[in-house]
């Protein structure tokens, strides 16, 4: 995947990772529609091409996250990614916590302190969030009911 002409890192495709997993991590556990949409990003995410097990990799990227703290997460990717891909990274994030059927008080809070690490204008972080929750939207939540 390139931006700018530029190919991404396999260290800035970690951090990204990374922070999506500190968001499911926020209220410390990871819920089963959070792990099927980790796993969701990395099979529809070119940086993960050559991954061999995406299932390992996440698993790694969770200790990695646990034992430095969730909340740590965001400041230590700042440095590392510049602002497009702390966009994504913060995009991920929110996916993450919208994933979810019921969202805690202490995930809205951490996406607020993520916005913050990563210097995510609070217009632009309250979009991402809007959008993030309008797509997981389930058919149960919106009275939706698909007839194809």
């Amino acid at each position: 995947m390139t931006r700018k002409g530029q190919l991404m890192t396999s260290l800035e495709a970690d951090w990204v990772m990374k922070v999506a997993i500190a968001a499911t991590l926020s209220d410390e556990n990871i819920d089963p529609e959070e792990s099927v949409r980790l796993r969701m990003l990395a099979y529809l995410n070119p940086m993960y091409r050559e991954v061999e097990s995406v299932d390992d990799y996440i698993l790694d990227c969770v200790r990695r996250v646990r034992s430095a703290g969730p909340w740590t997460i965001g400041a230590k990717a700042a440095k590392k990614l510049d602002m497009p891909l702390r966009e994504l990274a913060f995009s991920w994030a929110a996916e993450m916590i919208y994933a979810a059927d019921d969202i805690h008080p202490e995930e809205h809070e951490f996406l607020s302190h993520l916005a913050g690490d990563l210097e995510i204008p609070g217009e632009l972080a309250g979009k991402i969030m809007a959008v993030s929750g309008i797509r997981n939207r389930t058919q149960e939540k919106s009275g939706a009911k698909g007839t194809c």
